[in-house]
């Protein structure tokens, strides 16, 4: 394997990508590198990398044998290396320079099968070949959408993501192996150009592949804008955009009177409506903003106006709790 056209062995025989040996099917080629040892894995990533870039490669911590396989994987869907099914090491030389098939060498390989006709007959090989590609249907990638993995949210805010909840990906196939490579890729384009921020690798299953991705916008500075792709064999998918909602500061006026005694210990809790209350803040009188009336004003800040929210109101001494709004927008509560 390791180079783009052929396979570059250390005596300087050459393997072309048509070899009757080469494996078309990644998810053979991933099941058959679980089988080896991490370190005939790694040897095979690091033999990948020198062919194709020029400085130090660096692994990540975590599960490297899972980081080298997919390293190889990654080049191998760009067309960089060639996989064979059998030992293609020095002492085995199925190609010559030539390209030549030498049938001089055993370790139980079989025959090819009419190699010696295709030789002869050139023309009618060609045509053979584009006749199977005719009939091979073409890989696609479709209906890209995304949604909360919160249950709660699909049904309040659907259009619209927030920071630090969970999303899942979701994207179809057509006519692409069970097993195949799948590449979730996560772009912001606030800037004008598209910066990547975020790539989750997967399989395809079934003709769909899914992943889940924790909205982590923070590092972007201003409103950002954010899209997803899919990227399976040699094919990327058009964009799908995913809507960030906006955070603010939600300001009330409560006909709470903060100078009556009996309210100095009422307590005041925002909380979202999704099942994880992503936010939670409790406010007393003492966070009152305005002190030259008899109105009890107050600021929750950071709020993600995708969200709905509750709003509750604890009378302490005085016994009495009660909510002054549920599950609602604060695009659509008035204040009061």
């Amino acid at each position: 394997m390791y180079w783009k056209e052929v396979v570059i062995l250390s005596d300087y025989c050459a393997i072309p990508t048509d070899c009757p040996f080469s494996v078309n099917n990644e998810g053979s080629i991933y099941a058959a590198l679980t089988t080896l040892s991490a370190y005939d894995v790694s040897r095979m990533a690091g033999e990948v990398w020198v062919k194709h870039n020029h400085e130090p490669r660096y692994v990540n911590g975590g599960n490297l044998k899972a980081e080298e396989i997919n390293h190889i994987l990654s080049h191998f869907r760009r067309n960089l290396c060639v996989i064979l099914s059998k030992s293609a090491a020095p002492a085995f030389k199925p190609w010559q320079h030539t390209g030549s098939y030498s049938e001089g060498f055993g370790y139980g390989m079989p025959p090819v099968p009419d190699r010696g006709k295709k030789r002869e007959e050139p023309a009618s090989d060609v045509a053979s070949d584009e006749d199977s590609d005719n009939e091979k249907p073409p890989l696609e990638i479709k209906n890209l959408r995304w949604e909360h993995a919160d249950e709660q949210l699909k049904k309040d805010t659907p259009d619209s993501a927030h920071e630090g909840g969970a999303i899942k990906l979701l994207a179809d196939f057509e006519n692409y192996v069970d097993g195949g490579g799948v590449d979730f890729i996560l772009s912001d384009k606030s800037t004008g150009a598209k910066k990547q921020i975020k790539r989750i690798h997967t399989r395809c299953k079934n003709g769909a592949s899914e992943v889940e991705w924790i909205v982590d916008v923070s590092k972007i500075e201003g409103k950002p804008d954010i899209i997803f792709e899919v990227e399976a064999g040699s094919l990327l998918s058009a964009p799908c955009e995913i809507v960030i909602g906006s955070k603010i500061t939600y300001i009330i006026d409560l006909a709470i009177d903060p100078n009556y005694e009996k309210s100095h210990d009422d307590t005041i809790r925002l909380f979202s409506a999704d099942d994880a209350k992503s936010y939670d803040k409790t406010l007393t009188v003492k966070a009152d903003k305005k002190t030259d009336d008899n109105y009890l004003t107050l600021e929750f800040p950071d709020v993600d106006t995708s969200l709905h929210y509750s709003l509750e109101i604890d009378k302490g001494s005085e016994g009495e709790k009660y909510c002054l709004f549920k599950n609602k927008s604060l695009k659509v509560v008035s204040n009061g």
